[in-house]
């Protein structure tokens, strides 16, 4: 005997598509999710570019935000790059009312306008002013594409100026991260030529008593000098990468709030190690 599914093939094809459906059920499911987290992602990753450099406003900030904030607000290219954006604005706005220029009004003063009592034949071959209005067909072409093309040079420019804040940010944190290695590196080169002066002082005293050789006298001052020589290009290093961070923020590094405190605790840093 057939089964009852054997005997209707209509049942078994409906249920062959239902079992198909249920197993492709959970797949589509899970391709709905991960364009939902992807899309969700994008949106959480976007940047706001107003947070790049720290507003005026804000007062209690970090050293390091000081920094970028003045680099931002002093250097010359920075504020180039601001006065495009302005300038691209007003460019805007002007191809916006570009149309205008077909508008006219023209004015007429001769020995017949000049007089009140001309008569009204008189008057309509020589008015006293003139209105008009002329529209080349190329206004609506060229108006729109016009606007199109200065909008479109302002979101050039303000792009070129978020993309400068993204500039000054990296350039300005990379430069107080190397002053921080240039300081710590001067400060236990300076450790570790106090160590090799107590050494210089020591085989200095055993000399004149006669305990050691000259040669040995003549090692450890060489090792000594030698520290010394370190500490100098440690120090010269240091001062290049300050001088180059101060050409960034228009001022002196002393000058600016929070320096005393910023060495402060790098020298706390140095002496815990």
């Amino acid at each position: 005997m057939l089964s009852r599914n054997a005997q209707n093939p209509e049942v078994k094809l409906k249920s062959d598509k239902t079992d198909k459906s249920l197993k492709h059920t959970p797949m589509k499911r899970l391709s709905l999710v991960i364009l939902v987290c992807a899309s969700g992602l994008a949106s959480a990753q976007s940047i706001d570019y107003n947070k790049i450099i720290v507003t005026e406003q804000e007062t209690k900030i970090s050293f390091e935000e000081r920094l970028v904030q003045m680099a931002w607000r002093n250097h010359p290219s920075n504020k180039v790059e601001q006065q495009k954006v302005e300038l691209a604005q007003t460019l805007r706005s002007k191809a916006r009312w570009s149309w205008l220029d077909n508008i006219y009004v023209a004015g007429n003063y001769n020995e017949f306008t000049g007089k009140n009592d001309i008569d009204a034949v008189a008057r309509a071959f020589y008015p006293r002013y003139n209105v008009g209005i002329k529209l080349p067909l190329g206004t609506f072409v060229q108006t729109p594409l016009s606007s199109q093309a200065a909008n479109d040079h302002v979101l050039i420019t303000e792009y070129n100026v978020n993309s400068k804040k993204l500039e000054t940010r990296e350039s300005v944190m990379l430069a107080v991260e190397r002053l921080k290695e240039k300081f710590k590196i001067v400060k236990l080169r300076e450790r570790i030529q106090e160590d090799y002066f107590l050494m210089f002082q020591s085989v200095e005293k055993k000399f004149k008593s006669g305990e050691v050789t000259l040669e040995v006298y003549r090692q450890a001052s060489q090792a000594y000098y030698s520290k010394e020589e370190e500490i100098i290009e440690a120090r010269s290093l240091f001062n290049q990468q300050r001088i180059a961070l101060e050409a960034m923020i228009g001022v002196e590094l002393k000058d600016v709030e929070g320096y005393v405190q910023f060495i402060d605790k790098l020298t706390t840093e140095t002496q815990e190690r």
